[in-house]
């Protein structure tokens, strides 16, 4: 079983993972993926939190951009709820707005929304986004599909969050 399919097994819901996966791709703007742990997000925010039944996105985020979150290596999946203090080789992350586009128009990453939705960024405009999964890649465009641009379908335009991580040296060391 794959640390996604243990997160979706265990959680019913993709919250929490899908935080996680939205920071790691943010993080690594195409250069490195660091793998960040969704077992640190599900212990640790429990401020309004359901755990292992899922919560509040924007509480996620907040806990990202507040705390951080550490690496897979230093905080493994288990299959265990548990309650933990935070580990001591802690990421910091960084957020630059609450839910305002126009905080991050100028940036080239990747938005995400409270459904995990994509922005991308080819040379030329396209009518979607490209929406990403924890399902997997047998599982539409190889896990991604497409959702129109510009109409608000299904909600996914009014509630945006945007956030950066911050790499150390020795993160970068640890990933050669």
């Amino acid at each position: 079983m794959t640390l996604d399919e243990g997160i979706q097994y265990r959680l019913g819901t993709t919250k929490p993972s899908s935080s996680v996966m939205n920071m790691n791709e943010m993080h690594s703007m195409g250069h490195m993926t660091p793998a960040l742990s969704p077992q640190n997000l599900i212990s640790c925010d429990t401020k309004n939190q359901q755990g292992c039944r899922g919560g509040r996105v924007d509480g996620a985020w907040w806990y990202l951009r507040r705390r951080g979150v550490v690496t897979e290596d230093c905080y493994p999946f288990s299959v265990q709820n548990t309650n933990g203090a935070p580990a001591p080789c802690m990421m910091h992350s960084r957020s630059t707005g609450r839910g305002k586009r126009q905080a991050t128009a100028h940036c080239p990453n990747p938005y995400a929304s409270s459904n995990e939705i994509y922005q991308s960024t080819p040379a030329y405009r396209l009518a979607s986004n490209l929406a990403a999964n924890s399902w997997g890649k047998d599982w539409g465009e190889s896990g991604y599909f497409r959702i129109a641009r510009g109409e608000n379908e299904c909600e996914i335009e009014t509630f945006v969050v945007g956030v950066w991580g911050r790499v150390s040296m020795e993160d970068v060391a640890r990933r050669k």
